[in-house]
């Protein structure tokens, strides 16, 4: 039995949705490890290592800044002078270029969260829209009408003092012929 409203959407939501968009968090962490740490590798620490790698960990939950890296093994410099920056400058043109880019990749997924949430938001009006309309046409059903009562009250009130009068003339009519009789 599929489930249904609130409970359902967070069902599908902790089944579907989430591990959907950790598996695209994995693959911009994966994206972003191998970009750098390929970028990285070709540079020099001032301290001469090569090969180094920034990063560990391929997972949005594991990736982390390799713990090994230090100041002097940061691969910031293509000939290992402190004044040279052209590795560092190689891995951040190497970020912001490729097929697609990390930051591209990152931006896609922010869109379509932002656009799932939007279509959630909207479905959520929707839904409380039409639970609303449903409750209008409930009552106006079901319901008691002040303005039909009072028609209803007015009609009675008509009636019973038309019934009042007919029995006035009636007794009237009775008590004339009863004195008549007697005299």
């Amino acid at each position: 039995v599929p489930l249904a409203g609130e409970i359902g959407g967070y069902v599908s939501v902790a089944a579907v949705d989430l591990p959907s968009y950790r598996a695209q968090l994995d693959d911009i962490a994966r994206l972003l490890h191998d970009t750098v740490n390929t970028a990285h590798a070709g540079g020099l620490g001032t301290d001469g290592s090569t090969g180094q790698p920034f990063f560990s960990g391929t997972t949005a939950a594991s990736i982390t800044v390799d713990p090994a890296l230090t100041t002097a093994s940061l691969a910031a410099s293509a000939s290992g002078s402190t004044a040279d920056g052209n590795n560092a400058l190689a891995v951040a043109t190497a970020l912001r270029g490729g097929s697609p880019s990390v930051g591209d990749t990152l931006r896609g997924l922010g869109s379509r969260i932002g656009q799932a949430t939007a279509n959630a938001n909207r479905n959520a009006a929707t839904q409380k829209a039409s639970v609303i309309s449903a409750q209008a046409v409930r009552a106006s059903a079901d319901g008691v009408s002040v303005d039909e009562e009072m028609v209803d009250l007015v009609k009675y009130q008509h009636s019973y003092e038309a019934a009042a009068k007919v029995i006035s003339i009636a007794d009237g009519m009775l008590d004339k012929i009863i004195n008549e009789m007697v005299r």
